[in-house]
């Protein structure tokens, strides 16, 4: 994050008819970062509480059904996707859901969090199911 002065004297140099590339060279900085100083230069802070971009329905739904099916698989994201793809209403998705292998492994580790390695763990040994996890 740049200080003021720097802002200041990035918008000094383009108003004296400076290019975006020489004023990036002469700071030390990315273009980018002027380009972007340039057209916002004291930016709002972004509240992290607010979540970007839009929402899966996979999010929205009981996440027990998928977690269970996930642990019973031996953790193997292949065969859940196979599975949530296959027939999406099983887990209370709508029809016609579509979400890539990747987008669903990053889903399930966000949903178990730093835990994902024990789970997968008690899974391999076959613990999970007996503990209800």
């Amino acid at each position: 994050m740049l200080d003021q002065e720097t802002v200041k004297r990035i918008i000094k140099m383009h108003s004296e008819g400076m290019t975006q590339t020489r004023i990036a060279q002469t700071l030390g900085i990315s273009t980018r970062t002027v380009y972007r100083k340039l057209k916002n230069p004291d930016p709002k802070p972004r509240d992290p509480t607010v979540r970007r971009g839009r929402r899966s329905p996979i999010s929205e739904i009981d996440q027990r059904p998928l977690l269970e099916t996930y642990i019973r698989l031996g953790c193997n994201v292949t065969m859940l996707h196979e599975l949530v793809m296959g027939n999406p209403q099983q887990f209370g998705l709508p029809e016609g859901f579509s979400m890539t292998y990747r987008s669903l492994a990053r889903h399930l580790t966000r949903k178990l969090g730093p835990s994902y390695k024990l789970r997968r763990t008690l899974a391999d040994e076959g613990v999970a199911a007996k503990q209800g996890i």
